[in-house]
């Protein structure tokens, strides 16, 4: 064999070897029913849902969007604080604070219940997964460090900057990513409603618009992509504030790709019980995945016993392999 032949050889097959990673590392780790799936979950957050109802939204228009309720059910034991925290713990969880145990803003309170990182983890190890985010007290929150993710990102720099890196995540075709934007609720604390806010709320929708044209345009979205966007309270009359009961602090939204998962959901309706709970987000994600919070020899609405024992039963099966 001579030199020319074996050094053509060795390139040939450090290409091949190559190749083989790179479709190892793109490769979706969820597969359902044939399927390939996979989740994109954009939060914006402190959108107000009646001024993004009349606002100009092109690309928000490309998606179902139908209002959801945050802030818990009223006068109940799941009832909580619509600050941004308890928010995003029910947004990631699925469950109320009376469950995930954040109820402030406070970046050393850890949610007492696994996250849809959490979840995917435990389901599919093998799930490549990330985080972009704006505001670091959502990564503290967590239950978990989600030490586990190819990408954890905290962005200071603005929700442009945000997406740009975002985009280029997508590249590598995540199972399932996460994007929050900040500049909406910034514009609502430092202005109120008025002319900044409402163009914060444009420039998130053109934002918006670059994701989707990205997706739109890509060869992965042969997969069977959900794509979820929502926010995590609403605001005050003046719009500068946000953390008590009333409708419009209450009232959020929830946009997705998929019309079959707003069937049930009211869009028009000023009654604070007839729209889906904010626990709807996450639920419909795990759906996607065909996990399920309920298991049996757990109460109802205990995801944290469902999780242990998923656990549970993992481990004893990796003990008999």
């Amino acid at each position: 064999m001579n030199k020319l032949y074996k050094k053509t050889h060795s390139v040939v097959l450090r290409m091949l070897l190559l190749l083989f990673i790179f479709i190892s590392y793109t490769s979706a780790a969820i597969n359902i029913d044939g399927a390939q799936k996979k989740v994109i979950l954009i939060g914006v957050d402190g959108v107000q849902y009646e001024k993004l109802k009349k606002l100009p939204t092109p690309n928000f228009d490309r998606l179902y969007v139908s209002q959801v309720y945050a802030g818990g059910i009223m006068n109940d034991v799941s009832q909580q604080k619509t600050y941004s925290s308890p928010g995003w713990s029910t947004i990631l969880t699925g469950v109320w604070a009376n469950q995930h145990g954040v109820t402030s803003n406070s970046d050393k309170v850890k949610s007492k219940v696994p996250s849809l990182f959490d979840w995917l983890h435990l389901y599919y190890p093998e799930a490549s997964m990330g985080g972009i985010i704006r505001w670091g007290t959502i990564y503290n929150n967590l239950y978990s460090d989600a030490d586990f993710l190819n990408k954890k990102l905290h962005v200071k720099s603005g929700d442009q900057e945000a997406v740009d890196q975002f985009i280029h995540y997508m590249q590598s075709q995540p199972d399932f990513a996460f994007l929050h934007l900040d500049d909406v609720d910034h514009a609502g604390h430092a202005h109120g409603f008025g002319p900044e806010y409402n163009n914060a709320i444009l420039v998130a929708d053109k934002l918006l618009g670059d994701i989707l044209d990205f997706m739109e345009n890509s060869p992965i979205m042969k997969e069977d992509y959900l794509i979820v966007v929502t926010t995590d309270h609403g605001r005050d009359k003046q719009g500068s504030g946000h953390g008590g009961q009333s409708f419009s602090e209450r009232t959020a939204f929830y946009a997705s790709n998929k019309k079959s998962l707003h069937d049930n959901l009211i869009t028009e309706n000023k009654s604070k019980f007839t729209a889906l709970p904010q626990t709807y987000v996450a639920n419909s994600i795990l759906q996607h995945f065909n996990i399920s919070l309920v298991a049996s020899g757990c109460p109802e609405d205990n995801a944290l016993c469902v999780f242990k024992q998923v656990q549970q039963l993992n481990s004893r099966i990796s003990i008999k392999e």
